[in-house]
């Protein structure tokens, strides 16, 4: 049984609790239940995680589309159904490698895509909001492309599950603000800010020194479980006290493809819980087919170990020797981390993650 950690998730925005300097009022989006929480500096969307769709007009077709916390921040990526609906064109000699078909990676995964340009409104709202964090961000700086934004494509593979036509990044909302809500506030809750840094390709992580190894954090809310790689998992467990509490079985991870990516795991829960910025970590699954260097995971003591061989016995194995590759540090906090709290929540410019929890 995996061990269930204690995460916490953001700040709570309702009628009667608002994020601070928000003094305004609350207005129901006319696309969908998100709440667009106005006042005199900032606007915030409230987006329900049981129903993460905002609809939007691309290319002036309308679409469902699903906010990924995940996702690249900058990033509109269309199934390619709905990319023909919008007849989104290749952006030629606008985009900067002059092609219109690319490989995006994400923990090995490859999704192929091609790029163009297409207006992008949502509903109510009356100009074009403008972002000067990248240049090829979700807001274009093309100056024939001034009301545009660039999109994604995919070729080959549905990105969006069920109705939805595509995926968006955070950045790509008009709001400063976005607060994913996971249930109704509880009394006595502690509110926790994590500073973000966002990397080349988009993504925002915190991070976390155990000794001299570095471990980054992401916040994946949208997934079911926390999952750590191979590397992380074993130093995570080493440092920790860690012990398997369950059979091997696979993960379905879905980097943003319909179908899952099923990956060997196996969980394991830590002796000594560890604080991540604040957040409770009691146990995760690990990826246990990935590279592992020099580290090693817990053994196994519900199995009988084989004794090594003699010294000087010869070992034919049929297999070629794989040499060890490096270990990737990395943790993925999922919904499983997140059952105490009530919300979480983006804010652009402070690039920070605010969560408000309860802790028994």
């Amino acid at each position: 049984m995996l061990l269930r950690s204690t995460i916490l998730a953001g700040l709570a925005i309702s009628a009667s609790a608002s994020l601070p300097a928000q003094k305004g009022s609350q207005k129901q989006s006319e696309d969908t239940d998100a709440i667009v929480v106005t006042g005199s500096t900032i606007k915030t969307r409230v987006i329900d995680a049981a129903d993460p769709y905002v609809i939007v007009e691309v290319g002036k077709v309308p679409m469902k589309i699903r906010v990924d916390f995940d996702a690249p921040l900058w990033l509109l990526l269309l199934n390619p159904k709905a990319g023909d609906r919008a007849k989104i064109q290749s952006a030629g000699p606008i985009y900067s490698n002059n092609s219109d078909q690319n490989m995006f990676s994400f923990d090995g995964q490859r999704v192929v895509w091609r790029a163009g340009y297409a207006s992008l409104k949502f509903p109510g709202d009356d100009k074009y909001h403008r972002f000067s964090r990248n240049s090829e961000g979700c807001r274009t700086k093309v100056p024939v492309l001034a009301d545009a934004v660039m999109v994604r494509v995919a070729v080959g593979q549905t990105i969006a599950d069920g109705d939805a036509d595509g995926i968006m990044g955070l950045e790509c909302l008009p709001e400063e603000r976005i607060t994913l809500r996971l249930r109704a506030p509880r009394e006595n809750e502690q509110t926790i800010e994590v500073p973000l840094s966002v990397n080349p390709m988009g993504f925002v992580s915190t991070a976390f020194k155990l000794g001299r190894q570095s471990i980054g954090v992401r916040f994946s809310p949208q997934e079911p479980l926390t999952v750590a790689t191979g590397g992380a998992g074993a130093l995570l467990a080493d440092a920790r006290v860690g012990r398997w509490t369950g059979p091997p079985t696979s993960i379905g991870l879905r980097f943003w493809q319909e179908a899952p990516t099923f990956h060997p795991a196996r969980a394991i829960t830590l002796g000594r819980p560890l604080s991540l910025s604040g957040l409770p970590l009691f146990g995760y699954m690990v990826r246990t087919a990935d590279e592992l260097g020099t580290l090693k995971l817990p053994r196994d003591e519900s199995r009988r170990e084989e004794p090594p061989p003699p010294p000087d016995a010869i070992v034919v194995s049929g297999k070629k020797i794989k040499k060890r590759g490096q270990p990737q540090f990395q943790i993925a906090v999922g919904a499983d981390m997140l059952e105490d709290c009530s919300s979480m929540t983006y804010d652009k410019f402070a690039q920070t993650m605010t969560f408000r929890c309860t802790f028994d």
